[in-house]
């Protein structure tokens, strides 16, 4: 046992240039994905205006 922040932990990815590809399209879906949200928020917000007035 010891001291608890003397374990390793072995489940962060790596960072930097060797992370692995995987990484980057995930990011590239995660920023896809925002972008489409924001995308149906604008839309929504503007079917909301154009209701009230």
């Amino acid at each position: 046992m010891g001291d608890p922040g003397s374990e390793i932990i072995e489940s962060v990815p790596p960072a930097g240039p060797e992370a692995s590809e995987s990484t980057t399209d995930e990011n590239e879906d995660d920023i896809q994905f925002v972008s489409i949200t924001k995308e149906l928020h604008i839309q929504y917000l503007s079917h909301l205006l154009q209701r009230n007035f």
